[in-house]
C-alpha cells in the first residue's frame, strides 16, 4: 500500500490555498483527484469484497505489465466514468486523511483474507477484462501513481501562474 502513502504524503504537501483550484475547465483540481481516487479505492474494495471465481487459464499477475504500460503513458488521458467522476461538494483536506486510512485498513484486510488469485467476477474492466484480486490491487497502485504525477504537474502548474 505504499502507493497510496505517496498519494497522501502528496496531497498533504498540496498547498491549502491552491487545494481547490483548477487551472483550466478541463482540468481536475486537487481536491477533485482526491474524490476520485477516494471512490476508486470503494469500488476497488466492493471488487474484492464480492463473490469470486477461480482462475484457470493464466498467470494470476498475469496483467500486471499492460497494466503498467498503461497507466505509464501520461500522453494517453483516460475518461472516468460513473461514480469514479469527482462530484461536489469536495470534503475538506483534513477529512481526507482519515478515509484514507481507513479504505487502506479494508484494502490490507481483505489481502489477508481473500484469496488474491482467484478472479472477481463481478465487474469487467473495459480495457483488462476480468482480473483477479492481485490484478485490481496491482491496479490500483498503477492507478495511484499516475494520479500522483498528475498531482505534481498541476502543481507545477497552478505555481507557475500564480
Amino acid at each position: 500500500m505504499r502507493s497510496m502513502a505517496e498519494v497522501e504524503q502528496e496531497l498533504r504537501a498540496f498547498p491549502d490555498t491552491l487545494f481547490y483550484q483548477k487551472p483550466a475547465p478541463d482540468v481536475w483540481c486537487a481536491a477533485e483527484i482526491a474524490d476520485h481516487l477516494h471512490q476508486t479505492d470503494r469500488a476497488i474494495i466492493r471488487l474484492l469484497e464480492a463473490p469470486d471465481g477461480p482462475l484457470t487459464d493464466r498467470d494470476p499477475a498475469g496483467k500486471e505489465q499492460e497494466i503498467n504500460t498503461r497507466f505509464s503513458d501520461m500522453g494517453k488521458k483516460y475518461q472516468a466514468f460513473g461514480t469514479l467522476i469527482p462530484s461536489g461538494p469536495h470534503p475538506e483536506k483534513s477529512s481526507l486523511f482519515p478515509r484514507m486510512e481507513e479504505d487502506k485498513a479494508l484494502l490490507i484486510g481483505l489481502m489477508e483474507s481473500r484469496n488474491p488469485f482467484t478472479v472477481c467476477t463481478v465487474f469487467e474492466h473495459r480495457a483488462f477484462g476480468f482480473m483477479t484480486r492481485i490484478e485490481w490491487i496491482l491496479f490500483l497502485a498503477e492507478h495511484n501513481r499516475r494520479h500522483i504525477r498528475q498531482l505534481q504537474r498541476l502543481a507545477a502548474r497552478i505555481k507557475s501562474v500564480s
